[in-house]
């Protein structure tokens, strides 16, 4: 009894120790941010190994905006003054250049500037002939030079008026050669577009403060602008293509190129502001519109690693780096979203690098 009681406990520590042994075999060390896996481990079988290589690339993203007319190419069209409509030039869609007349508009306050410059204007000739004579008196030596200088000082007054009214004029696009007394403030369109508001109402009274009396807008070419997010703000540059979608025509393709990439990122929506510009000289696209846009950057040398590389830690995305037989050392890295099963690599990897493409967790386990 006693001999079969030896039997069996040597055959217990012999079983617990072959068990100690298989465990140890499949057990990994740990060195601070380097793995060791040793040759008989079963861990070997259930990873795989990739070679970094670049490749040519181009990112792609989606995201939505809206039209705008390009700046300086939409003008409002308002009086200066309160006052009367008493003609119109024009109509909704008619296509006008800049200086051609809109309105003609009646106005108390323009009359009392267009008098005061008739009164300087008549107050500078006459100064300049009463200075004119003085100077031949005095040049015929019988005219004195201290009277001289004196009208000469007024004439120079007079001229100072005459052109600060002249000035104040011209900020209305006054033809001042075609000007008479109680003519009719003529308002000018300020660029070349079409007129793509019309609010005017011959006989209406309008006040300096009230909505454009018309909008005019040159569309031939208009801005896009979308809010990109941070993560992809590496994935574009200027002139980099991006297609246009529109619900008015969800399968045809507007295409458009980066014009201008915002400074300033917006921490509420961690996104940018960039503005796309698009050839439409159809009209397809009008201001206010929501698009659909496609960025896509132009081919360049990157790194795409399968996804299923990458882990995560508090510190961020990382992957092991073989950095010899059986050892791999963690490597924090950035990424950004590339196509189905990759990740584009915008830092921390470089092509000749060695990773664990798949079974890397199998490292995180003690």
């Amino acid at each position: 009894m006693k001999k079969t009681r030896i039997i069996i406990l040597c055959f217990l520590f012999i079983s617990c120790h072959s068990g100690v042994q298989k465990n140890d075999s499949v057990k990994i060390k740990n060195i601070k941010d380097t793995i060791v896996i040793a040759d008989n481990s079963a861990i070997n079988k259930k990873i795989q190994l990739i070679k970094i290589e670049n490749q040519q690339f181009s990112s792609e993203f989606k995201t939505t905006g809206t039209v705008r007319a390009i700046s300086g190419k939409i003008a409002d069209v308002s009086v200066p003054f309160d006052g009367r409509i008493v003609k119109s030039f024009v109509k909704l869609g008619q296509k006008v250049n800049k200086g051609t007349p809109i309105v003609e508009f009646s106005s108390t306050e323009f009359y009392e500037i267009t008098k005061q410059y008739f009164q300087s204007l008549q107050n500078r000739n006459l100064k300049e002939r009463s200075y004119k004579r003085q100077k031949d008196l005095v040049n015929n030596g019988v005219g004195s030079q201290k009277e001289l200088e004196e009208i000469q000082m007024d004439y120079e007054n007079a001229k100072k008026e005459y052109e600060s009214e002249l000035a104040r004029l011209r900020l209305f696009n006054v033809d001042v050669s075609k000007l008479t007394m109680g003519q009719p403030l003529r308002i000018t369109s300020p660029i070349n577009g079409d007129i793509v508001k019309n609010n005017i109402v011959i006989g209406q009274y309008v006040k300096n403060d009230a909505e454009p009396i018309a909008v005019v807008a040159d569309i031939s070419k208009v801005w896009v602008v979308a809010l990109v997010k941070e993560k992809y703000i590496g994935s574009i540059k200027l002139n980099d293509k991006a297609e246009i979608y529109t619900d008015v025509s969800p399968n045809k393709t507007i295409w458009g190129k980066i014009f201008h990439v915002g400074e300033i990122l917006d921490e509420g929506t961690r996104s940018i502001e960039v503005i796309i510009e698009c050839d439409n000289k159809d009209k397809e696209l009008k201001p206010g519109m929501f698009a659909s846009i496609h960025f896509q950057s132009s081919l360049k040398e990157s790194i795409l690693i399968p996804s299923s590389a990458i882990l995560q830690s508090e510190s961020g995305s990382y992957v092991f780096v073989q950095i010899g037989k059986g050892k791999y050392k963690k490597r924090l890295i950035k990424t950004e979203t590339a196509k189905q099963g990759m990740s584009l690599v915008t830092d921390g990897l470089e092509e000749g690098e060695i990773i664990i493409s798949k079974g890397g967790i199998y490292l995180t386990e003690e």
